[in-house]
């Protein structure tokens, strides 16, 4: 696995995260618990996703952990690729917690607003 060329968007989106760390992103990836997703424009890294398989009573769920990049208009129709992935896995929901910008965006990939997640540190 090429970490290090990934590291510098992982640490990106985890400064926004209180409860995970690259560590943690990487130890994922590398047991297998989650899949790493890079787009690549021009021989470059633009852009990286992570997501994470779970299980429920109703849902097998296929979430996005990570997505962080530049450019995001030009990759964003990609996540096509992924919610192939997910149905090939048996997943039948997708879940993407975001920030409240990637909501009026993912509308017109059929995505819209089930819930909102608030928070306070203490």
């Amino acid at each position: 696995m090429f970490w290090g060329a990934v590291l510098p968007f992982v640490e990106r989106a985890m400064e926004e995260s209180a409860y995970d760390t690259p560590q943690s992103v990487y130890d994922a990836i590398k047991e297998e618990r989650a899949v790493l997703w890079v787009v690549w424009k021009d021989g470059e890294i633009i852009a990286v996703c992570v997501t994470q398989l779970s299980q429920s009573a109703k849902a097998k769920t296929c979430s996005i952990w990570i997505m962080t990049g530049r450019g995001l208009r030009d990759y964003i129709h990609l996540y096509q690729g992924i919610e192939d992935y997910a149905r090939a896995e048996g997943c039948n929901r997708m879940r993407h917690k975001s920030r409240p910008g990637y909501v009026k965006l993912m509308k017109k990939y059929g995505y819209q607003m089930t819930h909102a997640v608030i928070e306070k540190a203490l």
